[in-house]
């Protein structure tokens, strides 16, 4: 063994091989280096009797041990995709549905003859047809344009969706699957895929997980409560492939069926496991089972800190900026370097000479800052720029200001301008039973997932199968809202009533007092396609966010043009009416926000100011009236658009906030002593 390799390997990978216990490591990087698939050595597949299934057994007559260093093994991945894109991979990349639908069990043998013999039928008569007419070109390298993922050809070699099939029956562009095959392979697909996150991702986007389907040996390996076998994923960095790894956990003997545990990471509480189970175990945990009887209350933790945030040592000392010659500004935002015009401000490169930091960057050691400094954050802000956290300063809103709304469908837990939201990590019991009871009623029960921490709809999914919203959940933190599915519409005369949101930006001057304003100019975000509620997977439907990827069109309009033509088109509702409304809901989230202490509240900080983005939808209630429910508030948002419109946005911003002058600016006191 190469001893200087084995180290370079250990190093690059140390985070993914403290999963695998080190008797294996050595065996581990031999194989990987080698592409070494040795399984076929040890494990035979047999069918499930009576099911469209296969299961794994040791056929290795001496058996296995657990103290065998080399009883490590490699699992391919038969395809790998983005969860929006399935659909899209499914229709279009040749012999994927076939492979798919016999290696979940939704196809038996006989059907994959037949659709094996009728490619192979078609081939034949294309063949046929160019002899016939010689002017005529076979292309078996079509492909349509597609995100890059991966899928894995007969032969289990990964094949980029960008590059042309291998020549061959299975890549011959006619297996235009029915949809009845598709929707089947979408829906099991979440009890046959995982998922891993690439472990050297460089930005927000890298950092999503990417979910695999492994190859029929994988996928035949069943669940046990006691499991002899466990698995992970696991990237091999010099390669840029990912396999599945399984090792043993204990002696096994010949003819022993191999299992591994689908949910190892939920042990503590059975309702818990009970509800994990649930896209494998289907019927397992109904609504009259006495394991409901453990829900209790909601269990979301209550904040008890922020690692490495340390306080400023004097929060309500005063910090008097020095007007008589221009304040100085450190910024890593070019945006702010351009259009901070001002003359009382300039810009400066030290950020120890700066009177005022404002950053992207997270600050968590307020307590190093100096006398003379302000920045443009709060300490534990995160009440309501993180999701969980915003879901329990909501709840805590509800509380304080008990419901205005007529609207049936209003959850007493929440506000009535907030969706019914659970969080997965904490809550996915009271989840999956608001689930089961829903569906037991027949009402709308489509559910959007969002990421705890991250923006412009990364890794968001719109969902109306229970085993997404879970298998979701469990991939990364997460929270599961009830989709918007009776949306105020906008109609755009060039496509017809779609999906729109609009956003205010929030300007948070102290916490004690409580001094919080709204600036008048809001922004409107459309999507490019007719609302409908089906089609989840279609990106341009569903969402807003559209100024991110080259390739979709950007709607706008300006916040006075809206104002007109949505009164046009809704003649018996106002917008100051639903203005009013929304920043009424901003003063119950931000009292919420600063009534209890850090760092349950938001920290009073002298030094602190900050800007949020509040994004908001209007949704039809019962009684037919426009609620405004707020989706999300961002930290640091992204004001390109904000100054390429209004170019005097963060000159306004910052002469209200640092030198509380608010005249002659279009911004609106929410919360003022």
């Amino acid at each position: 063994m190469d001893e200087e390799s084995f180290e370079q390997f250990k190093e690059l990978h140390l985070s993914q091989l403290q999963q695998i216990p080190s008797l294996y490591w050595t065996s581990l990087h031999e194989k990987l280096k080698e592409e070494i698939y040795d399984a076929g050595q040890y494990f035979t597949m047999t069918p499930l009797d009576g099911e469209n299934k296969m299961k794994v057994l040791v056929s290795f007559l001496a058996g296995l041990s657990n103290n065998d260093c080399n009883n490590v093994f490699l699992v391919d991945h038969a395809w790998l995709c983005e969860p929006q894109y399935a659909k899209m991979q499914l229709m279009n990349v040749p012999g994927l549905t076939t492979r798919m639908g016999r290696l979940m069990g939704i196809l038996t043998e006989a059907a994959v003859s037949r659709r094996t013999s009728q490619a192979a039928g078609d081939l034949t008569n294309q063949v046929e047809a160019l002899q016939l007419d010689n002017t005529a070109s076979l292309d078996l390298s079509v492909v349509p344009e597609l995100p890059v993922n991966e899928v894995a050809n007969g032969d289990g070699d990964m094949v980029g969706l960008r590059d042309p099939p291998s020549p061959g029956a299975d890549s011959v562009a006619f297996d235009i699957p029915d949809d009845v095959l598709v929707e089947k392979i979408l829906e099991k697909m979440w009890s046959c895929n995982n998922s891993f996150i690439n472990p050297v991702s460089a930005t927000a986007e890298d950092s999503v997980p990417m979910w695999y389907v492994m190859d029929e040996f994988g996928t035949a390996i069943r669940h046990s409560d006691t499991p002899n076998f466990a698995m992970c994923a696991f990237y091999y960095i010099p390669k840029q492939l990912s396999f599945s790894i399984f090792w043993c956990l204990q002696n096994l003997e010949y003819g022993d069926e191999v299992t591994r545990d689908y949910v190892p990471s939920v042990r503590s509480s059975p309702l818990a496991r009970a509800c994990c189970l649930l896209p494998w175990q289907p019927y397992t945990l109904l609504l009259d089972d006495p394991l409901w009887s453990s829900i209790g209350e909601f269990v979301s933790p209550p904040v008890t800190g922020f690692p490495g945030v340390t306080y400023p040592e004097a929060p309500d000392a005063s910090v008097v900026l020095d007007t008589s010659q221009p304040i100085k500004v450190f910024t890593d935002l070019e945006v702010v370097k351009s259009f901070l015009t001002d003359p009382r401000f300039a810009i400066c490169d030290c950020k120890d000479e700066a009177s005022i930091i404002w950053t992207t960057k997270q600050i968590k050691d307020f307590a190093s800052l100096k006398p003379h400094q302000m920045v443009n954050q709060f300490p534990c802000e995160e009440v309501v720029t993180c999701k969980d956290l915003l879901l329990n300063t909501a709840r805590r809103a509800g509380n304080m200001f008990p419901s205005k709304s007529t609207d049936q469908n209003c959850s007493a837990e929440f506000p009535y301008w907030f969706p019914e939201t659970y969080n997965l990590v904490y809550e996915l019991p009271h989840l999956v039973k608001r689930f089961l009871e829903l569906q037991e009623s027949g009402n709308e029960n489509t559910w959007i997932v969002k990421p705890w921490n991250l923006a412009r709809s990364i890794d968001t999914h719109v969902v109306d199968k229970l085993s997404a919203v879970i298998r979701l959940g469990l991939a990364t933190p997460k929270v599961a809202c009830r989709y918007i599915s009776n949306p105020v519409l906008f109609h755009r005369p060039e496509v017809g009533l779609v999906k729109f949101d609009f956003r205010y930006m929030l300007m948070l001057r102290s916490v004690q007092p409580l001094k919080l304003y709204a600036y008048d100019v809001f922004w409107l975000r459309f999507a490019n396609k007719p609302f409908s509620m089906d089609d989840f997977y279609v990106y341009e439907k569903h969402f807003t966010v559209m100024n991110y990827q080259e390739h979709l069109k950007l709607k706008q309009i300006h916040f006075d043009d809206f104002i007109g033509l949505f009164e046009q088109q809704y003649p018996n509702h106002k917008w100051a009416d639903i203005q009013e409304k929304v920043f009424s809901l901003f003063r119950e989230l931000f009292t919420a926000a600063a009534s209890l202490p850090a760092p349950q509240g938001i920290y009073h900080s002298s030094m602190s100011r900050s800007i949020y983005a509040a994004d908001l939808m209007l949704e039809w209630t019962g009684d037919h009236v426009m609620q405004p429910k707020l989706l999300e508030i961002n930290y640091s948002p992204d004001c390109i658009r904000a100054c390429r419109y209004h170019g005097n946005f963060y000159n306004h911003m910052f002469t209200s906030l640092f030198l509380d002058q608010t005249s002659d600016i279009p911004i609106t006191p929410i919360i003022t002593p």
